[in-house]
């Protein structure tokens, strides 16, 4: 091949070159950026799963005592038993401290569920996430991958006999 035959040829190799060069650069953090996402998806799904137990847990408790002080609110047997056995003041301790029980255990059932709408929304964002990094990652590769198939084929590749000349 002549000189004028070869400098298209080169030329159009380094556009290539910096073209995949620039590509890389670009995608150079998706690989470690795509492996911090999936640890940080897999840590959203077990706080949630805990979570989830906690809500459970707490969903029982609030149950219980919304039944205490349903049951002293509603049954005017239990009100005056109470009132005999501990006196009418101690009575209404006892009635406010069960509402109080009550209104703490909803409302630390409500924070849970709240933090769980959170860490829902954390989720969907990683993994929205994970999609474009997974797409850009494929992207990165196919770029590495051409880039050395360009390497070899101007490195390694047919010299036109040329490989006698430097023997």
């Amino acid at each position: 091949m002549s000189p004028a035959e070869i400098a298209p040829i080169i030329q159009q190799k380094f556009a290539e070159h910096s073209a995949l060069l620039t590509e890389l650069t670009a995608t150079d953090y998706v690989p470690v950026a795509l492996k911090v996402n999936e640890k940080k998806i897999e840590e959203i799904k077990k706080a949630l799963q805990q979570k989830n137990e906690v809500v459970k847990n707490l969903e029982r408790k609030t149950k219980s005592e919304y039944k205490d002080i349903s049951e002293l609110q509603r049954s005017g047997t239990k009100r005056f038993l109470l009132r005999l056995k501990v006196g009418a003041e101690s009575a209404q301790k006892t009635l406010a401290k069960e509402e109080k029980e009550y209104m703490d255990a909803f409302q630390a059932e409500n924070n849970e569920k709240l933090a769980i709408s959170t860490l829902e929304d954390e989720l969907n964002n990683a993994k929205l996430s994970d999609i474009d990094l997974k797409a850009k990652a494929d992207r990165y590769k196919k770029a590495r991958k051409r880039l050395d198939e360009l390497y070899v084929e101007l490195f390694e590749g047919h010299t036109n006999g040329k490989d006698q000349e430097l023997a």
